[in-house]
């Protein structure tokens, strides 16, 4: 199901980025769209707050105690209330001081696949309204593995209507896989579009080829840097440094040093026949290196990145993983990836547009 909601984004994405054609005139609904779902998708990337489950906060606790998780939750009705007086001690005085008494909640559980009754111990004498009134809510919680018991802390959100799921190893930063992962696909898809447009200069020897074929390499660039930054917050925030030569970024580097050769080449070659025969050769053998650097070549090296030889999923995004990839993220990720491509094919094409402008100049 996950494939084929991010296949059904990226097939919209494409119909109507290149709709009516490459080079021709944007409707104005195309360019509607165009600035609308980007707009959307920032604020459901932004907006949704993190939500984890139980299980991430015992996990978490384990490794860095004392460390606070955000849960979704819902109150089961009847268990919430407040005990003033000393008459009701638990079973361990010093929780009942600091706390209003032991709440049932339930929740999501990733190992069994169906919600839970968790036991959670509020840490206010005086439990919060939002509690009371049993509405479903995204917690500040951790583990304390010592007494084997969750402690509630403060309320993240009340009754939300989107949550994006935690992971672990990224935290906030999960949302930032709505901007990387879509900028290397469309880098990917730049690439693969002038290589196919080199091949079909060399077959009718058409200028308007090189044309788009040079204006895709362009645009490719500019997301294959954009993808390169963002992944540098990522390893930032993961690996302590933002760059590190792991093999994922030294093949990106390797891949932006290919292209940009590309460029010197044309700056090169003032006779626009030989330019744009050459240059087409050219990015027809850089693409051949596309495939590797980006997909092949990081996954069969030892490597930090998500998806490297020595992990047993492909990363946070495609991962077997339960709860890795919640309904929410699903579908905000697929309209992430159609409107990048919205984006990147509106651009390409006014890059093509303004190229033959050129030309009809020069001519």
């Amino acid at each position: 199901m996950k494939a084929i909601i991010i296949i059904v984004g990226l097939g919209l994405g494409l119909f109507i980025g290149i709709y009516p054609g490459l080079t021709k005139p944007k409707p104005k609904f195309i360019k509607f769209f165009a600035l609308l779902i980007p707009v959307f998708t920032i604020f459901l990337t932004l907006l949704p707050p993190i939500a984890g489950t139980f299980e991430d906060a015992r996990i978490v606790g384990q490794r860095s105690p004392g460390k606070m998780v955000n849960v979704k939750l819902t109150p089961i009705p009847g268990t919430v209330r407040h005990v003033t007086t000393i008459k009701s001690l638990s079973d361990d005085p010093e929780d009942y001081i600091i706390t209003g008494g032991y709440e049932q909640f339930i929740a999501f559980d990733s190992q069994s696949g169906k919600n839970k009754v968790y036991k959670l111990v509020i840490n206010n004498k005086i439990i919060p309204k939002e509690l009371k009134e049993g509405k479903p809510l995204v917690s500040l919680i951790n583990y304390n593995a010592e007494k084997d018991k969750y402690y509630f802390n403060s309320i993240v959100s009340v009754d939300p209507i989107l949550t994006l799921p935690y992971v672990a190893s990224l935290g906030e930063l999960v949302r930032i896989l709505n901007y990387h992962v879509p900028s290397a696909w469309i880098a990917v898809l730049a690439f693969l579009i002038s290589m196919i447009f080199s091949v079909q200069y060399l077959r009718k020897r058409d200028i308007k080829y090189d044309v788009i074929s040079s204006s895709a390499a362009e645009v490719g660039t500019v997301y294959t840097i954009f993808a390169t930054v963002t992944g540098m917050f990522w390893a930032k925030f993961n690996w302590g440094s933002y760059w590190n030569w792991d093999p994922r970024e030294t093949s990106i580097f390797v891949l932006l040093l290919i292209y940009g050769a590309y460029f010197a080449l044309r700056s090169a070659i003032e006779k626009e026949d030989v330019k744009a025969r050459l240059s087409a050769v050219y990015s027809i053998l850089a693409f051949i290196t596309v495939p590797f650097f980006v997909f092949v070549l990081p996954r069969i090296t030892q490597s930090l990145h998500p998806g490297s030889a020595s992990e047993s999923n492909i990363g946070p995004v495609l991962s077997s993983q339960s709860d890795m990839l919640n309904t929410t993220k699903q579908y905000i990720f697929s309209l992430s990836m159609m409107s990048f491509t919205i984006i990147f094919l509106w651009i390409l094409n006014l890059r093509i547009r303004v190229g033959n402008l050129k030309l009809k100049i020069n001519n």
